[in-house]
């Protein structure tokens, strides 16, 4: 599995670093997009100490240039890809009646635009190397909402219904397209959402919110990346399939 290649956005923190990890440990090669120069320098560093091949790239989903650009590096450096993880997204807060115009188009860029962007030039490289898969990120946000999260939630379900077209129309190509619906997982975003709504406790706040799901806690970056492992490259016989990875959170009545 050496000469095989995957892309993986958002993967400088939480579950897209865990995801280039464990590809990386697995004997692929890992093209490490992100917009964080530092923690992609990290991250590479700590990988190259560990023998792993994992290339930081810093990349802004939300700007197409950006992604053709890293594209093309990719196909320079490494000819063909195999696999594709979309990661990359924010959170951001607000009702229909505060979110600024401003920041609901920057949800809708990063999160949506970005898996259009990343899916539309990254496959060509997919095709060449005679097909492979994608995972997209969606959330339980798709699902079932909670309040003030009007643009993520509605990026979250346009991805949703955004990789169920994917998987239709790539599936003639040799391509399957998933996404995985996370609950809350303990992220650099969720401590820092939590340190919104408790400067002073935030731990307390994420206990909070771990209560509330069935399994009674918040779930970790590397189970997330094990179900992610599992959809790209086990589940041959998976496409436009949403998997809940979220500690039973959707399933039950609130």
């Amino acid at each position: 599995m050496t000469s095989e290649v995957a892309v993986v956005t958002g993967a400088a923190a939480g579950i897209g670093r865990s995801v280039a990890w464990r590809m990386a440990e697995q004997g692929l090669t890992v093209a490490a997009w992100d917009c964080d120069e530092s923690a992609l320098a990290t991250l590479e560093a700590e990988a190259t100490h560990e023998g792993l091949s994992i290339h930081g790239w810093v990349v802004d989903v939300s700007d197409e240039s950006s992604v053709a650009m890293a594209a093309i590096h990719c196909r320079t450096q490494f000819g063909t890809v195999r696999y594709l993880f979309n990661s990359a997204g924010i959170q951001t807060y607000g009702t229909v009646l505060d979110t600024s115009a401003e920041s609901f188009e920057r949800t809708i860029r990063v999160n949506l635009f970005g898996h259009y962007h990343t899916v539309k030039h990254v496959v060509p490289l997919i095709l060449e190397g005679g097909g492979g898969s994608v995972v997209n990120t969606t959330s339980a946000q798709a699902f079932q909402c909670q309040e003030g999260v009007l643009a993520y939630a509605a990026s979250k379900g346009a991805i949703l219904t955004m990789t169920k077209s994917m998987a239709l129309d790539l599936a003639p190509h040799g391509i399957r397209v998933n996404a995985i619906a996370p609950g809350s997982v303990d992220t650099p975003m969720l401590r820092q959402a939590a340190r919104l709504f408790s400067p002073d406790d935030p731990e307390k706040i994420l206990a909070e919110w771990g209560a509330r799901h069935p399994l009674g806690r918040v779930g970790t970056a590397d189970e997330v990346a094990r179900l992610v492992w599992f959809l790209l490259v086990d589940a041959t016989f998976m496409t436009g399939a949403i998997v809940n990875v979220d500690g039973g959170l959707t399933v039950q009545l609130m």
